[in-house]
């Protein structure tokens, strides 16, 4: 199974407290519930199992740089649409 997070930077980012990521298999997925080796069930085939998430990124100066400037490029590309618009 692979994730991929829109915005690694909302994950778990409270000190202390981690997100949590929760799966659930039902009864649909039984029948890929097998060992490949012998083909058996596999124990406890309908189970949740809920994972503590650590954080995505680490922080640092040169996320808090990139995210400085991505602000001041948002705001310069909004501010030539307004220009745009208004000279249109």
């Amino acid at each position: 199974m692979q994730l991929e997070f829109q915005d690694p930077l909302y994950i778990s980012t409270s000190p202390g407290v981690l997100d949590k990521l929760e799966i659930k298999i039902l009864p649909p997925a039984l029948t890929y519930m097998k060992s490949l080796t012998t083909g058996a069930m596999t124990e406890d085939a309908l189970r949740a199992v809920s994972k503590e998430l650590p954080p995505q990124v680490i922080l640092g100066a040169t996320i808090e740089a990139a995210e400085e400037a991505s602000v001041i490029l948002k705001d310069s590309s909004l501010s030539n649409i307004i220009v745009q618009i208004v000279l249109s």
